[in-house]
């Protein structure tokens, strides 16, 4: 499950895949946004983007299935 109530209130949906549209929308600016999937010691894959808005900087982490997902819709669906 990923946390919304910083991108919009009302926002119900909380896939990763639902997650991002809205971002697109709101104009969010992806300051990090790393290259690789980076795996833990122990080896759990761990995936994160650093969004800014305004005066806002929040982080969006997920780990292991759901780090696949965030890898591939900030790479290839989000552009």
């Amino acid at each position: 499950m990923i946390n919304t109530n910083l991108i919009q209130e009302d926002f119900q949906q909380s896939t990763i895949e639902d997650l991002f549209p809205c971002l697109k929308d709101k104009q969010y600016n992806f300051n990090i946004v790393p290259e690789k999937i980076v795996y833990m010691n122990n080896g759990i894959e761990y995936y994160y983007v650093e969004i800014e808005c305004d005066d806002s900087k929040f982080v969006i982490n997920a780990y292991g299935k759901e780090a696949e997902k965030l890898f591939y819709v900030v790479h290839y669906q989000f552009e």
